[in-house]
């Protein structure tokens, strides 16, 4: 399957209107994606790769699948909250007459009950074992599971398209950068914390900014300005959520993502890091492409949604 992908070059405007099965749409999908990894790769160029990243980053967009996050951004990439049909109606909006819904692809799933044997406990939650041999007892009991079984096309709405009553968007609230960076600062500072973080500031030598070390220490540099500290945070965060020992990533793979990260956050949050670094998903293996969207995308939604809360 992987070869079959990898072997033909699918672009955003041979799939700008998704047709076929779920079936070829997903194979579609995936082979779109690392086209545009490979693409951004070869012509040295970010800014494709950043502009889909932050699309994906959108409020109302991160919700989505990885697949449906591009099956909606190659229709309608000036969407900004997506909502189905009956979503809208009970927001007190309606899907203005003759507009094109935007397809994407909903999951089908079953559940699925088998037998398992499971030690038997008490009613102290103890291990129950045969007073004569001592050895364990087990019991039968149901375990249920939902699995995918298959995908069917749906179609959303992007708010341009509806009309009636006003809803409240979450914006950033516009204010001067040197305040935005400052509460920003405080609110990753807050977030790194909770998740077991120590921030240390100490005097660096000219062009070092910061380190992260194993025990989950961050220590930044005194002269930096608040949006460095920012984008410093926000990448040594951004390594441990992306990068577990499990892992088998290159060193430069590892900094593309977290930086990618940092990037894209910024750029949502209205920070201007004054400059675009090259940014690229190095591997050329199709499933490790995928995974290594599914990874930036993922910390990007937990980083944002935190600030949202």
């Amino acid at each position: 399957m992987n070869q079959e992908i990898e072997s033909q070059t699918v672009t955003i405007e041979q799939v700008r209107r998704p047709t076929g099965t779920p079936q070829e749409i997903m194979k579609n999908v995936k082979a779109a994606l690392v086209d545009l990894a490979k693409r951004t790769d070869e012509t040295k160029n970010s800014k494709e790769l950043l502009d889909y990243l932050a699309f994906s980053a959108r409020a109302s967009i991160r919700r989505y699948s990885l697949n449906n996050t591009w099956l909606i951004y190659i229709q309608k990439r000036e969407a900004t909250y997506v909502r189905g049909f009956k979503q809208w109606l009970s927001e007190g909006r309606h899907v203005r007459k003759g507009e094109r819904g935007i397809l994407i692809l909903a999951p089908l799933t079953k559940t699925i009950t088998r037998k398992v044997k499971v030690p038997k406990t008490d009613d102290k939650g103890e291990i129950v074992k045969d007073p004569l041999t001592g050895e364990t007892l087990y019991e039968e009991k149901e375990e249920r599971e939902q699995v995918i079984t298959w995908f069917k096309p749906v179609y959303v709405f992007d708010i341009s398209q509806t009309e009636g009553t006003p809803i409240a968007i979450l914006e950033i609230v516009k204010v001067s950068e040197h305040e935005k960076a400052t509460e920003i600062l405080a609110r990753l500072s807050d977030l790194a914390k909770r998740q077991g973080y120590v921030i240390k500031y100490k005097e660096m030598q000219q062009g070092h900014y910061g380190q992260a070390s194993a025990n989950k220490v961050i220590t930044l540099s005194l002269s930096m300005t608040e949006t460095q500290k920012i984008a410093v945070i926000l990448h040594e965060y951004a390594h441990e959520r992306l990068h577990f020992k499990d892992q088998k990533i290159t060193h430069s793979q590892a900094e593309t993502e977290a930086e990618a990260v940092a990037y894209v956050v910024c750029k949502v949050l209205g920070i201007n890091l004054n400059s675009e670094t090259y940014l690229a998903i190095h591997n050329k293996d199709t499933e490790q492409i995928i995974k290594a969207y599914e990874r930036i995308q993922t910390v990007v939604k937990e980083i944002l949604d935190s600030f949202e809360a």
